[in-house]
């Protein structure tokens, strides 16, 4: 797995008109590379859909409720080539055969982290290596997980847990009104 990923918010990364081309927001420092204790969170995979996926139900497992995600990709020595450092640290997620593919980006300032800024903002800009899943995608997601045993209704979230219900699986997923002949009902 020489590939990291990290979730990201791509309305962080627009080009407002009373910006420069070359600027970036600073939402997207303070929102979308928010740092704890000086650390930015990766996750360890491989450049397929598959492993992608994997790194996607990591942290939708962890979410509040089901959500949109954005992931973006990058190879482990792009990053390591530009001096900075990594460190091992198990993954917050409930689903335990992948709290090992987690790592921190370590000794941040905002001088470097301004760097990295710069060295993410082109392949946002421009899509690479970036991987969307809609609502939906993460509530089937996270449905398929628990039908398999991999992960338990009661490990998640206690905000995320009454989407997966028995009651509320007979709801829409994307607007939680009633279904009826295989469509939400009128509101």
């Amino acid at each position: 797995m020489n590939y990291l990923a990290r979730k990201f918010q791509r309305a962080k990364w627009q080009i407002y008109d009373f910006m420069n081309h070359q600027d970036i927001q600073a939402d997207a420092i303070g929102g979308c590379l928010r740092t704890y204790s000086n650390t930015l969170s990766f996750w360890r995979c491989c450049n397929t859909e598959d492993d992608i996926r994997e790194v996607a139900l990591a942290l939708a497992a962890d979410f509040e409720k089901p959500d949109k995600m954005h992931l973006i990709i990058f190879k482990y020595t792009d990053i390591t080539a530009q001096g900075f450092q990594f460190e091992e640290v198990p993954g917050r997620t409930p689903i335990q055969e992948l709290r090992d593919r987690h790592l921190d980006l370590v000794h941040l300032t905002l001088d470097n982290l301004a760097l990295f800024a710069h060295f993410m903002k082109p392949r946002v800009r421009q899509d690479i290596d970036c991987f969307s899943f809609s609502r939906d995608e993460v509530f089937t997601m996270l449905s398929q997980a628990i039908s398999s045993g991999r992960l338990q209704v009661e490990d998640l979230h206690s905000r995320m847990r009454p989407y997966f219900n028995e009651e509320l699986r007979k709801l829409c997923p994307t607007c939680l009104r009633p279904i009826e002949d295989g469509k939400p009902t009128n509101p």
